[in-house]
């Protein structure tokens, strides 16, 4: 394309996706190259625009593991929760009291997505558009895998506003493990030094972290990774309060030893 820097996709298209009149008909292959214009970074103001974010390992967290199966459902609600908010709250909770005490149950976490909205605009959408067809009301009743279940509710509060969440139970938490004095001597002084932030707590004891994202970049996210021929292994929801959400998806590898994923970063909204 004229010297232009490209990026070039050769795609080659079998018998079966090619439908052309041909008389006699005949097994046909078919090449198809595709050139995208590229741009080259050379502004290293605008090069620091496109750096992944980082976070000192100081600040409080809660990490969540998403099964494979529950990323398509979270892609799902968002669609429909888009339609009434142009937020989210995201809200991570460890219902174990002390995660060290080691009960056996290492299940206790849930994930849960929020909206508000007024209730006079409710009357113009279906129920169907509320609830997804995989959840209900109330506890799920159909067979879930590993013994979890998901559920929706709409409540009436005060000034006419109207609370709708779908919960994520029985989730997995990520315990990051704490750097060793020997580890924490040899970091940046920025890093590791400070011991990490507490969580704030729920009513009923238990740690939780929230933040509140766009709802239409996160449902572009999970619309690119479901909508491709890709096999999600699962991912990872971090919440960091007043900071950002971080979602990490699994992608399979051609090397056991080496791990493929697509991370995305979605800052918070105040």
């Amino acid at each position: 394309m004229g010297g232009a820097p490209t990026l070039t996709f050769e795609i080659q298209l079998g018998d079966s996706d090619v439908q052309l009149c041909l008389h006699p008909p005949r097994r046909l292959a078919v090449q198809v190259l595709h050139d995208v214009p590229l741009r080259i970074v050379q502004d290293m103001d605008e090069l620091y625009q496109y750096a992944e974010p980082s976070y000192g390992e100081e600040l409080a967290s809660l990490s969540v593991v998403v099964p494979h199966s529950d990323i398509r459902g979270l892609r799902n609600v968002l669609e429909r929760m888009k339609a009434f908010s142009e937020y989210v709250l995201l809200t991570a909770r460890d219902m174990a009291s002390d995660p060290r005490s080691g009960h056996g149950e290492s299940r206790t976490a849930m994930l849960q997505l929020q909206v508000r909205l007024c209730a006079f605009g409710l009357a113009v959408y279906r129920p169907s558009q509320l609830v997804h067809p995989r959840f209900s009301t109330s506890p799920c009743t159909a067979p879930q895998p590993a013994a979890r279940c998901s559920k929706v509710t709409a409540s009436v509060e005060k000034d006419n506003l109207v609370t709708i969440s779908t919960t994520y139970t029985k989730l997995e938490r990520v315990h990051v493990a704490e750097p060793t004095l020997q580890q924490a001597g040899s970091m940046p002084s920025s890093i590791g030094t400070s011991a990490p932030q507490p969580l704030a707590i729920g009513a009923n004891g238990e740690q939780e972290a929230e933040a509140k994202v766009e709802i239409k970049r996160l449902y572009r996210c999970l619309q690119s990774v479901v909508s491709s021929d890709i096999k999600i292994h699962g991912g990872i929801c971090c919440i960091i309060p007043e900071r950002a959400v971080i979602l990490k998806v699994f992608l399979p590898s051609s090397e056991p030893s080496h791990e493929s994923h697509v991370v995305f970063f979605f800052p918070v909204i105040l």
